[in-house]
């Protein structure tokens, strides 16, 4: 049997309708990270591993992040932790840690 390919398909019309959701969902995940950095941290980092936005904001690698979101962000020890320096520079005044 021969797959028929489709003919005359636009790929760009999909790739619209993905941007365009790929668009509403980085900004949900920005405003989650600023506003409830525990939520963002356990329901889009940890458990599905879309980090990007901490990555991108605070230059960091994936490993990197994960191992803020458990040690800073999700733990419950009283112990310092190692919190990124564009968090307490003033670079991104939204994601700034606040006493």
């Amino acid at each position: 049997m021969e797959p028929i390919l489709p003919t005359g398909f636009d790929h760009s019309d999909y790739m619209a309708l993905n941007s365009d959701e790929n668009v509403i969902e980085l900004r949900r995940d920005k405003r989650m990270a600023r506003i409830n950095p525990e939520k963002y941290c356990a329901d889009r980092c940890i458990s599905t591993g879309h980090c990007n936005v901490y990555e991108d904001m605070l230059d960091m690698s994936p490993e990197d992040v994960i191992k803020f979101c458990e040690e800073c962000v999700l733990s419950e020890n009283e112990e310092p932790c190692d919190i990124p320096p564009k968090m307490l520079d003033g670079d991104y005044p939204e994601l700034a840690l606040r006493p």
